[in-house]
C-alpha cells in the first residue's frame, strides 16, 4: 500500500499547477495557496507555509528545508530505506498518509475553497494511518496458520485469558515510537490491538508505553485476566515485582500498576523476541 499510494509522487505525474502548465503550454505555475512560487509537488508536501505547519505540528516536527532538498523521490527512499533498518514500518506508513493528506487539503482548497486547520490535517493523516495499521492487524492470518517457528513458540493464553504481546521501534536521533500491540484470546484469535506513535526518551520508556496501552485498552474492552507480553525484561521485571527504580520509565509503569486493581488477573510475562513477533 505504501509503494502504491505514493507512486504517481514519485513518477512527478501529481496534477500540481507547474505539472499542468508543462504539460498544456498554459497556466500560471504559481502556489494556489501562498502564491509565491512554483507549485511543484515537492512546494505542496514541503514548502508551501501551509505544508510546513502541518509538518510542525505533527509528532515529526519536522521543518523542511529548500536549500539541498534532493526533490520527493530521493527524499522518499531515503526515509523508507532509513525506516525499513530501524524496523519502523508504521512510521513509514503514517508519512504516507501525512502526504496524502496535505494533498487532499491542497484539492480542498482549490477546488472548494475549504481552508484546512494544519493541525486537523495532521491529526486526520494520524488517525487514518492508525487504523490502516490495526486494520492490517486484524486482517492478516493469526499466526499459527502461517508461521510455523512462531507457532512452536507463542503460546495461547488459558481459557478465559487474553493475551497481550507490546512492542515498540525507537529511533534514537528523533526519539519517536512506534508502538505496535496485540491482543488474542485462547484460541490465539486477534480480538483487538492498537498502534501509535509517541516521543519517548529511550527503549525502556517506549516499550513501558505499549505496556500501558495495551493495559488500557484491555480495561476499556473490559477483559478482566489478562497476560501482557514484552521482550524488554527491565519492564517486566519492574512491572512483576513492583519496584519501579528506573527514572525514565516509573511514572507509565506506575500508570500501568494503578490499573491493576481493576482486573481479576494481570500478569506480566518477560519473552523473547521471538516469542514476541506477533506484535512485530
Amino acid at each position: 500500500m505504501i509503494m502504491l499510494s505514493t507512486s504517481p509522487l514519485k513518477k512527478n505525474a501529481i496534477a500540481t499547477n507547474d505539472n499542468l502548465v508543462a504539460r498544456f503550454k498554459k497556466g500560471n505555475p504559481s502556489c494556489s495557496r501562498c502564491e509565491h512560487a512554483s507549485e511543484s509537488i515537492e512546494h505542496v508536501l514541503f514548502f508551501c507555509p501551509f505544508a510546513q505547519a502541518i509538518w510542525r505540528a505533527s509528532n515529526f516536527s519536522y521543518t523542511p528545508i529548500l536549500e539541498g532538498f534532493p526533490g520527493f523521490t530521493k527524499w522518499w527512499w531515503r526515509i523508507y530505506n532509513s525506516s525499513f533498518k530501524n524496523a519502523n514500518k508504521n512510521c513509514m506508513v503514517l508519512i504516507a498518509f501525512l502526504c496524502w493528506n496535505i494533498w487532499k487539503a491542497r484539492n480542498e482548497w482549490v477546488f472548494q475553497g475549504i481552508k484546512n486547520d494544519p493541525i486537523e490535517v495532521w491529526q486526520e493523516a494520524a488517525h487514518a494511518a492508525e487504523e490502516f495499521t490495526l486494520s492490517s492487524m486484524l486482517c492478516n492470518p493469526t499466526p499459527e496458520s502461517h508461521n510455523s517457528e512462531v507457532s512452536h513458540s507463542w503460546m495461547p493464553p488459558p481459557s478465559g485469558f487474553v493475551k497481550i504481546n507490546c512492542d515498540a521501534a525507537f529511533l534514537s536521533p528523533s526519539k519517536e515510537a512506534s508502538i505496535v500491540v496485540i491482543i488474542r484470546d485462547y484460541s490465539g484469535k486477534v480480538v483487538g490491538g492498537a498502534t501509535k506513535l509517541v516521543h519517548a526518551l529511550s527503549i525502556a520508556a517506549a516499550e513501558a508505553f505499549a505496556c500501558r496501552i495495551g493495559v488500557f485498552t484491555a480495561d476499556r474492552e473490559g477483559w478482566q485476566n489478562i497476560i501482557i507480553e514484552s521482550d524488554n525484561k527491565g519492564v517486566i521485571s519492574r512491572l512483576s515485582s513492583n519496584k519501579l527504580s528506573f527514572w525514565e520509565t516509573v511514572s507509565i509503569e506506575s500508570d500501568i500498576l494503578y490499573f491493576k486493581s481493576r482486573f481479576e488477573s494481570l500478569s506480566f510475562s518477560f519473552v523473547n523476541r521471538r516469542c514476541n513477533q506477533a506484535a512485530d
